[in-house]
């Protein structure tokens, strides 16, 4: 199936904290805003946790197995990535050693993004879990639909 020029992966993703499973405690708030096309990606993600001062990761890189900077991470230097059309693999490494596996699959409706991922200190996986996102569109028109709250 070919890549059209509106690429399904590209979009806002925030993430529905109450569908996830985290191995840590999960993030007040986390949200993705994601570039693709069929050969490259830019991700900027905002993660705020409760005591620390909000972080924004981002990288910029190709769908070619190669390494990629990763600016902001306290965890991982460079990623590379590869994909298919409803999947984005990524290993990211941190002087030399994998540090991070993760896959973003994204549903056959386009609505929900499941990123399942792994952290690693050497060959030792240390937690792992599966982040559920939803795009912004859908999250919005959820909350202009449901009307006011009840107090």
């Amino acid at each position: 199936m070919p890549l059209t020029s509106e690429d399904p992966f590209t979009g806002t993703w925030h993430c529905n904290l109450a569908k996830s499973k985290f191995s840590t405690p999960a993030p007040q708030s986390w949200t993705q805003y994601i570039t693709a096309s069929a050969t490259d990606l830019s991700v900027r993600e905002e993660i705020s946790r409760a005591g620390r001062a909000p972080a924004t990761v981002s990288v910029s890189a190709k769908f070619d197995g190669k390494d990629y900077p990763v600016h902001g991470s306290p965890a991982a230097e460079v990623i590379a990535y590869t994909r298919t059309v409803f999947e984005i693999v990524g290993t990211a490494s941190r002087q030399g050693s994998v540090c991070l596996r993760e896959t973003l699959t994204l549903s056959a409706d386009h609505k929900t993004l499941a990123m399942s991922y792994a952290v690693f200190s050497g060959e030792k996986e240390l937690l792992s879990g599966q982040a559920i996102f939803e795009r912004a569109e859908l999250v919005e028109t959820q909350r202009e639909t449901s009307g006011p709250r009840k107090e």
